[in-house]
């Protein structure tokens, strides 16, 4: 992994953002989670934990001018993480400070992720290519990092502390989840998605030793110290060179490269034909609505009109069976209270009458002087 370090260290963009990407973070929201952001020259690594849901996430984020690719480590992918101090810099990946010197005898510390698949290589959706040999040589680094199943990464000794790196190397895919948030594709790049790059690995020829095979020319020289008699053929046939290693990185670079577009197509048409699905139930949704409001306009007139129509009948019925009854009893009554004012004034009358005679008799008699001794003059209203 020593090339696949270096081609990473070693190429810049002009880019690239000019703030000091040295400074390193670590955000503690509460003891049960922490966000750790490690920031470095060339790559940015991001650290999720969620202790009280057991979900994490890791991701490594690179700049490919003039785009950002991620390394995704999923926890489901994780055996095991190991807090390693390394002398040397072969085979490490570095998140650390430009300003920060490194010998090849100084100790490193270090995450080494052991995992079960190898990590994701997310890049934008669609047609994307660099833009040089130094990107070039970089976006095939990365894709060399995509197959492989360890992977060393070096972090400033003052990023961590002892529980940051207690925490970290707890993670394993037989506890812990990935976190729904930092694992999503859909906000990546401004909220244009990103898509998971499929990496083939070439195959490679390497003999026991672990050295390349000899060249054409030193296999010529071999046979003829080894079989100094044997005639040699005039012609030697024609053999087919194999394709190389480039030709192979650029077809698999083309083929996702067409995957995306093929993605981003049917990703387009999902989302119009979901606009069209939208708009539809929108036409459908008024359309019943104004359907139904005129039914129950209508259905409202016809029972008001019914309403009505038996209001007046029952109205009708009930004046013509009670009107005679009401008159009767009116004039029963009327005569009852006639009959009562006529006794009443006929006694009042009476009343008076007899109050009047007697008041006249009073006065006869105080006028009438008695002449007559042996008797009086007796006389009563009767007598009148």
């Amino acid at each position: 992994m020593s090339s696949v370090a270096k081609s990473l260290g070693g190429w810049e963009s002009s880019k690239k953002p000019s703030a000091d990407l040295s400074s390193s973070s670590c955000d503690r929201i509460n003891n049960l989670r922490r966000n750790i952001v490690v920031k470095g020259r060339e790559s940015t690594i991001i650290l999720f934990l969620d202790i009280l849901s057991n979900t994490a996430f890791f991701k490594i984020r690179f700049f490919v001018d003039p785009y950002s690719i991620f390394l995704f480590i999923p926890p489901e992918h994780i055996m095991s993480i190991t807090r390693v101090d390394q002398v040397g810099t072969d085979g490490v990946l570095h998140c650390s400070s430009p300003n920060q010197k490194m010998s090849r005898h100084s100790p490193l510390t270090c995450l080494q992720f052991c995992l079960s698949k190898p990590v994701l290589l997310v890049g934008p959706v669609g047609h994307f290519l660099p833009l040089g040999n130094a990107q070039t040589q970089a976006l095939a680094s990365l894709e060399e990092l995509a197959v492989k199943t360890t992977l060393t990464i070096s972090i400033p000794p003052q990023a961590f502390s002892d529980e940051h790196f207690q925490a970290i190397c707890s993670v394993s895919a037989s506890t812990w989840r990935s976190y729904p948030d930092h694992s999503t594709l859909d906000n990546l790049y401004c909220g244009q998605g990103g898509q998971i790059i499929t990496i083939t690995p070439s195959p490679e020829v390497h003999n026991e030793t672990g050295s390349s095979p000899p060249s054409y020319n030193k296999l010529d020289e071999l046979d003829e110290l080894s079989f100094p008699t044997s005639p040699r053929p005039n012609k030697r046939r024609r053999v087919d060179p194999e394709p190389s290693s480039d030709l192979a990185r650029i077809q698999e670079f083309v083929q996702s490269v067409c995957q995306g577009m093929i993605s981003q197509q049917q990703s387009k048409l999902r989302k119009d034909l979901l606009a069209e699905l939208i708009k539809m139930e929108e036409r459908i949704t008024d359309a019943a609505s104004q359907t139904l409001s005129k039914q129950i306009q209508d259905l409202k007139s016809e029972i008001v009109t019914e309403y009505q129509a038996q209001l007046e009948t029952l109205q009708t019925e009930v004046v013509a069976e009670v009107t005679p009854q009401v008159m009767s009893g009116i004039w029963d009554e009327f005569d009852a209270r006639i009959d009562d004012q006529v006794c009443g004034i006929k006694i009042e009358l009476e009343d008076f009458v007899k109050d009047e005679m007697r008041a006249v008799q009073d006065s006869v008699l105080d006028a009438v002087p008695e002449v007559l001794s042996d008797g009086i003059w007796h006389f009563t209203p009767s007598d009148l």
